[in-house]
């Protein structure tokens, strides 16, 4: 019983993450590995369909096939993209970020979504953003290929 619920909840969890390939996208995959030892690979982008049925776990996608009964699983993982996102690495200095690409828009938003400051990243690949006019609490950094939560 407790097998089943577990992995449905990894179907549960595997089509939420799918729902957010665009972030994962290029060389992310899931990876399925069973007992036996056999190990399948399933490129996020090309959205493996995944259902389980009477026990059995089935994904399909990326020219890969698995049908396996749930208890044969022995590993489930997810592996993120190693692909840059265009942002590199972000270092957070006060109130600046460096490591940004020359004329990237940095913007700001409360986490209720409302844009609350734009900024624009300089030649130096850095951009300071000044928050001294907003209230102390969270904001989402967001920039066109990722974002993050920080706390004023």
């Amino acid at each position: 019983m407790k097998k089943n619920v577990l992995i449905r909840a990894f179907a549960v969890v595997a089509m939420l993450l799918l729902g957010v390939s665009a972030v994962l996208a290029e060389q992310a995959r899931l990876i399925i590995t069973t007992k036996s030892g056999t190990v399948a690979e399933f490129p996020i982008s090309e959205n493996p369909v995944i259902t389980y049925q009477d026990n059995v776990l089935e994904v399909k996608g990326g020219g890969e096939e698995i049908s396996v009964a749930a208890d044969e699983v022995s590993n489930f993982d997810f592996i993120p993209s190693e692909t840059t996102t265009g942002v590199g690495e972000i270092n957070v200095e006060g109130s600046k970020l460096s490591g940004l690409l020359p004329g990237t828009p940095v913007d700001v938003y409360t986490i209720d979504g409302q844009k609350v400051a734009s900024f624009k990243v300089d030649d130096s690949k850095s951009v300071i953003l000044d928050m001294n006019d907003l209230t102390p609490g969270y904001y989402i950094i967001r920039t066109p290929k990722d974002s993050f939560k920080i706390k004023k």
